[in-house]
């Protein structure tokens, strides 16, 4: 008997060491998992601040490989942002920079976006900003559209980060363009608070409207002698007056009292222009001596181009402001021809490697018809460098656009009728904005 009670006393010990054993184990188990949780936001918090330490050296250093397995699907994608921009203000002037707080960078021009991306979207892109299954909930959406009454683009709609379902169905304007913010860009998210109302929009390095032409070759080179006429020219490629959505009078303040006609052809040695004024007014009280400064007064201001305002080359060096390659390699030649008021035909190149002109001028005014005539044959062979050579019988395409300033003695006020966006010539001297002009 004694010995049965020993036994039983000996299994009642062993049972209850076994259960107080599995309550040790349960409670080391589950302090070991509450420890490994907030050790793993800690975690988290550390693999954050080396992920941020890790893109600025990345960005100084990108010699280091990361492989797909490194990156988790939820993981913003690294993005770059490109030399293309969107400003706002008044009006917009050489001192506009992508970094100011009245501008919003772009990482993609017209491609479906990823986590981290500010996009630019255009016509190019298609009817809607639609992209697979991403629905814009991530990203705030400026919708800006041409308003003629103010020769330029205003805001039409903004979403913000949140605050639409539908986003992904926002339609692309026929003449304008949408920007799409991704909520991990707090910086450029900030500068949407500071559009006015009044504000238009310009975008740098893309052109939104539709500025090319095509340019048949001449089969007998035009008489350079101030008639301008449609036997030598062809059609007109550009009906100038404030109706053509094409053509900027915001500077001439509702009184639209110039209005003109641009035409265009070539051969293998000259881009021969010729352009027609009908203006009430004509000052120009300058001589060959000074004419650098007829951008003042009555005159006309072209720009050619050697190359595709729209292709790579221009993409990447189109803002002569912070970067003067093009001009300095040849690629783009700005030039100035007027009439003054002895009627002498004054001609200026403010930009080239060579400042000389070697092509031939006639300007003239008739007061009595109150009509201007620019008529010039620009050697091609002013164009290119050793570094960027240029041969026209090679070239499908190239770019042109006009300014035509105007100014009377009675207010002395400085006025352009300009390309839209200023055409590469007023304002920044943004070429991305020189006409597309196709040789045929």
């Amino acid at each position: 008997m004694k010995r049965l009670l020993v036994l039983l006393l000996a299994m009642g010990l062993i049972f209850t060491f076994a259960a107080c054993g599995e309550d040790e184990t349960s409670k080391e188990e589950s302090a070991t998992s509450s420890t490994s949780s907030v050790a793993g936001n800690d975690d988290e918090s550390s693999e954050a601040e080396a992920s941020e330490a890790t893109s600025e050296e990345a960005s100084e250093d990108n010699t280091s490989e990361v492989t797909s397995d490194d990156v988790s699907d939820e993981t913003p994608s690294e993005v770059t942002f490109t030399n293309k921009f969107v400003s706002w203000g008044e009006a917009i002037g050489v001192a506009a920079r992508g970094t100011d707080s009245t501008s919003i960078r772009f990482t993609k021009v017209n491609e479906a976006p990823v986590a981290g991306d500010v996009v630019l979207f255009t016509n190019d892109y298609g009817s809607t900003i639609s992209a697979g299954s991403e629905t814009y909930a991530d990203y705030a959406v400026l919708v800006c559209t041409y308003d003629k009454t103010v020769f330029g683009y205003k805001k039409t709609s903004l979403k913000q980060v949140g605050e639409d379902s539908a986003k992904a169905s926002t339609r692309i304007p026929t003449d304008g363009f949408v920007v799409a913010i991704s909520k991990d860009q707090a910086t450029e998210l900030g500068h949407l608070s500071n559009i006015k109302d009044a504000d238009k929009f310009f975008v740098h390095g893309i052109q939104i409207g539709d500025l090319s032409v095509s340019l048949k070759k001449a089969t007998k080179a035009p008489k350079i002698d101030g008639n301008i006429s449609k036997t030598e020219y062809g059609t007109s490629k550009w009906v100038v007056n404030e109706n053509n959505k094409l053509w900027d009078y915001s500077q001439f303040k509702g009184q639209y009292y110039a209005t003109a006609e641009v035409f265009a052809t070539y051969d293998n040695d000259n881009l021969y222009l010729g352009v027609v004024v009908d203006s009430p007014y004509h000052h120009c009280p300058l001589t060959q001596t000074n004419a650098g400064s007829m951008w003042q007064y009555e005159c006309i201001q072209v720009n050619v181009s050697s190359v595709d305002p729209s292709g790579d080359y221009m993409s990447e060096h189109f803002d002569h402001a912070i970067d003067p390659k093009a001009s300095q390699e040849g690629v783009v030649r700005q030039y100035g021809f007027a009439a003054n008021e002895e009627n002498e035909t004054l001609s200026v190149v403010w930009m080239g490697v060579d400042t000389t002109f070697t092509g031939e001028a006639f300007c003239k005014r008739d007061d009595t018809k109150e009509m201007t005539y620019y008529e010039v044959a620009i050697p091609w062979a002013e164009l290119g460098s050793d570094a960027m050579p240029f041969d026209v019988t090679k070239a499908d395409t190239v770019g042109f656009s006009i300014s035509i300033n105007s100014s009377n003695e009675d207010d002395a006020t400085w006025k352009n009728i300009m390309m839209r966006d200023g055409g590469g010539i007023i304002g920044r001297n943004d070429f991305s904005k020189i006409a597309i002009a196709s040789l045929d």
